[in-house]
């Protein structure tokens, strides 16, 4: 009895249906592969359309079905395998007679060749691409399946042997007759002829060069058929049968059109590229794009893309085209700054012509990004200088006639005698001579008038009185009017006007007041006099008191008499009543050595005080002041006392010094006087022993 005898058909009818099955899948597979490249080149659009995204056919399948289908290939071929190890290993001893070895062979190189040679060159060590697997994978296959083919036919299952009838026969029956007695009658006919077996390994040759030649014919006409659904080369390629377009918003002329805030431009291929069979117009498919430009004055790569939705969707943006740094000087033109560090397509620009030149310079940012420059700056160009009067050129007469002046030339003129100046002639941007200067005749200084004051700044006695000045002449106290003298041509001043006796003169006035000597006291301020009748003559003059006194006395003209008013000039009181110095020396320091010179009262931390008239009051040296602040007197220095202080301490030195030496002698004179009295009185007495050894001491 055969091993598992009973398991035979269950294993046989398994087996069968596993590579049934495997096949169906196989080519399912296959057919949804080549279907799926077929609408890639056929209808690329159309995947587009159905999954509302730019995924390709080719990418579908790679994503939502290599996956599963990977999976089942490899479950299905394993299963193959292990249904074909397990038949060989089952009967191997009674397979052996009929040549089982190119049987397994050829069932696991179909195997082989449809999946795990798959797998040894996508996941080998052979690094390839997709599309070069793909390739090698089919020129493999081609090669591989004819020869299989030829071993199936002519190893594996010989034509012409009794077995091999036999076993046709028996797939012929019936599947649901009893399996035992089926497998007896089977197998005890299997085994009648041993000689089959041997015999079976001889192949007819006829037999095998028809199979070649079918092979090689199988060969090209499949590659005929592939090449033509499926070009390799894509100069070859057909036009796709079936392709879907945005044409929701109309071809792309329109859409452009439609948009021009965008600033779109076609390109001269576009519609050539774009173009379908009896339509007219540039039109894309689904998931296509195309390259656009801009229009004139714009730069940037805009891309115009079909959605898979069949709308219009644009990429990029077209900027105005810019234009580098313009220059900074054109043509005898220099740039006007406005600030601008960018500049676009139709800007303008102004350049101002140089000194010398006249006109205007515009520069425009062309389209094209490069400036361009409209208008010119022409050279200005004076007549003959103009004749001066009072004075002559500093050129000779030839170099006059054919000197040529430009804008900012200049042409100076010497005065003539008895007139001084200078006189400059400039050629001016609007192509005239500008004079500056004059030639003028000077006169002397501004003649003394009775009963007034020339008034002039010195600044102006140093450059000179010129023909045409205008000095004023200012009254004085008492008198009243208007006084102008004129530098006239001739070089003489020319007066107009006079001052008028009003109150008498104010001097005259003040020295009847207080004597001959009464500027020692006072003095009269001309800055501050004020006309309240608007007749031009002073009203009222204040007067200042001289260092040393106080008070703020006025003179004031009413009814044609001069009259006093305010506080007259008096020294500075005191708080004890005396009267203060008019002036009076200050020393300070240990040596007395920084003296100073006041007047009256002064200011000396925060308190006024001065040295008082001796014969002011009693003993008083020195008080505060009362009444009036402290004046504002200069800093007078005065020799320091030094040699007097000094001098008055060696005095007193030299005194105690010598009063001491006196004092000494006397102490010695009184004391020796004592001791010659007491030897006096000690000489009538006999002395005692003590005594006698003073006295010898002594």
């Amino acid at each position: 009895m055969v091993p598992n005898q009973g398991l035979a058909p269950l294993r046989r009818n398994l087996s069968l249906q596993g590579v049934r099955t495997w096949v169906f899948i196989i080519m399912a597979i296959s057919v949804t592969r080549l279907a799926t490249t077929f609408l890639e080149h056929s209808a690329p659009s159309l995947c587009f359309w159905v999954s509302k995204s730019c995924m390709s056919c080719t990418k579908l399948y790679e994503d939502h079905i290599h996956l599963a289908a990977a999976a089942v290939n490899f479950i299905l071929c394993s299963f193959a395998l292990a249904f074909v190890f397990t038949f060989e290993h089952t009967f191997d001893e009674y397979l052996r007679r009929i040549g089982p070895f190119w049987k397994f062979w050829g069932v696991k190189g179909v195997v082989s060749v449809t999946y795990f040679q798959w797998l040894v060159l996508s996941y080998g060590p052979f690094h390839f691409e997709q599309k070069r697997i793909y390739l090698l994978h089919c020129l493999l296959t081609t090669v591989e399946m004819p020869i299989l083919a030829v071993i199936h036919s002519c190893c594996a299952y010989p034509f012409g042997k009794p077995w091999l009838e036999y076993l046709l026969k028996l797939q012929q029956k019936d599947m649901e007759e009893a399996e035992a007695e089926a497998s007896d009658r089977r197998m005890t006919v299997f085994w009648r002829d041993p000689e089959d077996t041997i015999s079976m390994g001889k192949v007819d040759s006829m037999l095998c060069c028809f199979y070649l030649l079918f092979w090689i014919a199988g060969c090209i006409g499949a590659h005929s058929f592939v090449v033509f659904v499926l070009p390799v080369n894509e100069m070859v390629q057909r036009p796709p049968m079936f392709n879907v377009s945005c044409t929701k918003e109309g071809d792309i002329w329109q859409y452009v059109e439609n948009n021009h805030q965008l600033h779109y431009r076609l390109k001269d291929d576009t519609l050539e590229k774009h173009r379908l069979p009896n339509v007219g117009g540039a039109w894309l498919h689904l998931c296509d794009r195309t390259e656009l430009d801009c229009e004139p004055g714009f730069q940037g790569s805009p891309i115009l893309r079909c959605s898979p939705s069949g709308t219009y969707d644009h990429r990029g943006f077209c900027r105005r085209t810019r234009c580098g740094q313009p220059k900074e000087e054109v043509g005898h033109a220099r740039l006007h700054s406005s600030g601008q560090t960018r500049w676009t397509s139709d800007m303008e620009i102004t350049y101002e012509c140089q000194r010398g030149f006249t006109g205007q310079i515009q520069g425009i940012c062309g389209k094209d990004g490069v400036w361009r420059f409209e208008g010119e700056c022409k050279e200005v160009i004076c007549p003959s200088p103009p004749v001066v009067p009072r004075a002559k050129p500093l050129l000779e007469p030839h170099e006059l006639e054919y000197r040529t002046w430009q804008a900012g030339t200049s042409l100076h003129y010497q005065c003539e005698e008895p007139f001084t100046g200078s006189i400059t002639a400039t050629c001016e941007d609007d192509g005239t001579f500008l004079l500056s200067g004059r030639c003028l005749r000077q006169c002397n200084a501004p003649p003394k008038m009775p009963n007034s004051v020339a008034i002039y700044e010195n600044q102006l006695a140093i450059k000179g009185f010129f023909e045409g000045l205008r000095v004023t002449y200012q009254c004085s106290p008492g008198y009243g009017g208007t006084l102008i003298a004129t530098c006239r041509e001739d070089g003489n001043f020319s007066v107009e006007g006079g001052c008028k006796l009003r109150c008498g003169g104010l001097e005259s006035f003040l020295e009847k007041q207080f004597g001959v000597f009464w500027k020692d006291d006072l003095s009269t301020n001309q800055s501050g006099t004020l006309d309240f009748t608007g007749t031009g003559e002073a009203d009222l003059v204040p007067l200042r008191c001289s260092m040393g006194l106080a008070g703020q006395p006025l003179a004031v003209c009413h009814e044609g008499g001069w009259r006093l008013l305010g506080d007259p000039c008096q020294l500075f009181r005191t708080s004890s009543g005396c009267r203060c110095k008019r002036q009076w020396k200050l020393c300070q320091g240990l040596l007395q050595n920084n003296c100073k010179l006041w007047h009256g009262c002064h200011d000396r931390d925060g308190s006024s005080w001065c040295e008082v008239e001796s014969s002011s009051c009693g003993q008083t040296s020195w008080d505060y002041c009362v009444g009036q602040s402290a004046q504002e007197d200069p800093e007078v220095h005065l020799p320091s006392e030094t040699k007097t202080v000094a001098l008055r301490i060696g005095l007193l030195v030299t005194a105690g010094l010598l009063g001491l030496g006196v004092l000494l002698w006397m102490a010695k004179i009184k004391k020796g006087c004592q001791q010659h009295r007491t030897q006096h009185t000690r000489g009538s007495e006999p002395p005692g022993p003590l005594e006698a050894v003073e006295l010898q001491q002594t």
